[in-house]
């Protein structure tokens, strides 16, 4: 799980980074310089929030969630059915978008409705995954993104209708965006931090590499004491897990340390996460 998922966070937050590094210019170009950009921006959102549903879709299915087949077509059964008129619109039916500018309302709702619907699922899918992870940080980063995307895809439809009642353009949902950008870019923020401090988000599986134990020689009990270190758990909760003494577990940390070279945990778990199963 550990490097697919990554690289596709990796690439959720970089779409978002991109996107709002072209809003930037683009208002730049606009306000600053007089030159009209403005045009450039619907089909650059288009474009960007395509590229960060999928990336957030692909970062789901590469996560430990169950996915239910009939579960994921009925999320995603709006969001195909938009992109379907959008296509139709660009090709064979001009006439939806003559409609869309006549009833901005009912089709910009469509549309916040359908990726709310689609951004909920994901953000349910990373929670239920959170739950089948033992590494501290991998779950962390799921728990954050998928309590964020929960809250986004509430607060997307919620605050539309508000500004909708007060008589506000519905685009400036957009605002929405970039709260949600900045949540994401300081989870990713924080669980790199965890990751530096203690870096074992992405042991496969929660367990110690085979070829780790077969090359330092390590014990059965002396991986279990390296599995909750990666854990963070301290010398005398250790001793409580596993039921024996403190001097003891002290020993086995000792003899670890010996048998890997390693001169802390922080750089024991390097060496460990170094491993794959």
């Amino acid at each position: 799980m550990g490097h697919r998922f990554l690289g596709w966070i990796i690439a959720v937050v970089s779409t978002f980074t991109v996107w709002l590094l072209v809003t930037a210019i683009v208002y730049y170009l606009e306000q600053i310089v007089r030159i009209p950009a403005a045009r450039f921006l619907g089909p650059v959102n288009l474009l960007m929030g395509t590229l960060a549903y999928l990336f957030l879709l692909f970062s789901m299915l590469s996560s430990p969630a169950p996915v239910r087949k009939p579960e994921l077509l009925l999320a995603l059964s709006p969001m195909l059915l938009y992109y379907l008129l959008i296509i139709l619109g660009f090709t064979a039916v001009p006439g939806i978008f003559i409609f869309a500018e006549k009833h901005p309302l009912p089709f910009m709702f469509f549309n916040l409705a359908a990726g709310s619907i689609f951004v909920f699922y994901i953000g349910r899918g990373f929670l239920r995954a959170a739950r089948n992870l033992q590494q501290d940080t991998a779950a962390f980063i799921l728990r954050g993104y998928g309590f964020t995307l929960l809250a986004f895809g509430v607060a997307i439809l919620v605050f539309s209708l508000v500004l909708a009642l007060l008589g506000t353009r519905v685009e400036q949902v957009v605002l929405l965006e970039f709260f949600f950008f900045f949540f994401l870019n300081m989870l990713t923020l924080a669980a790199f931090v965890r990751y530096i401090r203690q870096p074992n988000a992405f042991i496969e599986d929660g367990k110690i590499s085979r070829q780790f134990i077969r090359e330092f020689g390590i014990s059965r009990r002396e991986a279990e004491v390296i599995e909750m270190i990666s854990r963070g758990l301290s010398n005398r909760e250790i001793a409580e897990r596993l039921f024996v003494s403190f001097p003891t577990i002290r020993t086995h940390v000792y003899n670890i340390f010996k048998k890997t070279g390693a001169s802390s945990r922080l750089e024991l778990l390097r060496i460990v996460s170094s491993y794959r199963q």
